[in-house]
Formats: C-alpha cells, structure tokens, sequence
C-alpha cells in the first residue's frame, strides 16, 4: 500500500516537472501542470482543440459511470465509450508530439514510456511548433 502510494506521487512529480517544461516552452504559466485535470486541459489545448477535450473527458465520465451497473447494455455502452476514449487519447498522444516538432514514431513513445517522452519533451531540445492540423 504504502509503496503503491509512494511511487503514485513520484510519478506525479515528474508529471509536474515534464508538463512545466512543455507549457513554458510554449509560453504557458508552469504553475498551471500542477492542478491535475486543468493541466490536461492545457495540454489539449496546446496540441489539439480544447473542445477534444471535453469529449475525451465526457467520454471517460460517461464510461466510467455506466460501467457501474450491472445491465449488460449499460456495460457494453461502456465499453464502446471507454474505446471511443482511448483512441482520443491515442489521437491526442500524435498531436502532442507534432505539436513540439516530432513524429508519429514518438507518439508511440509517448503510449509506452509516458513519463520518459513527456520528460524529453519538456527538458530536452525540442520546440513548441504550434498545434499541427
């Protein structure tokens, strides 16, 4: 339990840390990674549309409601939505990268070693290039 914990809040500062260098980088306040779902927020905003996520988060709202029944339909819409939301997440991972000038190769990464690419991302050499259409 307490290691669960512990490694919980250090991934949460590296969080922090990788979403500061990415918000500086493209000219946001770096206070704004420390609030957990308004840095989301900001980071859709810097590589895609805010209103991507909006349905990203109904979507896993939604999902995650439904799921709690036990009607068969309500699950299966769960699913369905839970889906819907993860290729969102996959959508936003590749526009998050085009965003600092990289490719779909370190999306990828992205998907895999999360905090490691977001981590280059923000420490490393690349540039925040705008959102890529």
């Amino acid at each position: 339990m307490l290691a669960t914990i512990v490694v919980g809040v250090i991934m949460w500062i590296i969080s922090i840390i990788a979403c500061w260098g990415l918000f500086t980088k493209a000219g946001e306040p770096g206070w704004k990674a420390i609030i957990p779902i308004y840095s989301t927020y900001v980071m859709f905003k810097l590589s895609w549309k805010v209103s991507m996520f909006w349905v990203w988060f109904v979507l896993l709202f939604a999902s995650g409601f439904l799921s709690g029944f036990d009607n068969l339909v309500a699950v299966i819409i769960s699913l369905v939505l839970s889906i819907a939301g993860v290729i969102l997440g996959i959508v936003f991972y590749v526009k998050l990268a085009k965003a600092y000038g990289k490719g779909g190769g370190f999306a990828v990464g992205l998907l895999l070693l999360n905090p490691i690419f977001l981590l280059i991302l923000g420490l490393g050499k690349s540039e925040y290039v705008g959102v890529q259409e």
